[in-house]
């Protein structure tokens, strides 16, 4: 996404964080969505370079502690999703307050 390519996930990816579907590329939940939102992206340059550019632009707005805080409160949220209590937490705050 930083360099602007619009990108294609899958339900296995953890890089769906981030990702709007349609905005800064697309969430695609099986084999035939991915090669349909690949085939849409090989095939119309307008949204090609639409989705490269919200990717962009939401890369570049982003600083790296502020990406890893959304994606710490993703794992804390599948966690507590799951009844796990998360236990990284005081681990993550005391290496990013120092």
């Amino acid at each position: 996404m930083a360099s602007g390519v619009p990108v294609v996930v899958t339900p296995e990816t953890g890089a769906r964080v981030g990702i709007r579907d349609g905005v800064t590329g697309f969430h695609a939940p099986d084999l035939q969505s991915l090669t349909e939102s690949v085939r849409q992206l090989m095939s119309s340059e307008t949204l090609r370079q639409r989705i490269s550019t919200a990717a962009r632009v939401f890369t570049c707005d982003k600083v790296w502690n502020g990406v890893f805080e959304q994606l710490y409160r993703t794992y804390e949220w599948g966690l507590e999703a799951t009844g796990s209590k998360p236990r990284y937490r005081a681990i993550t705050e005391s290496q990013t307050s120092s």
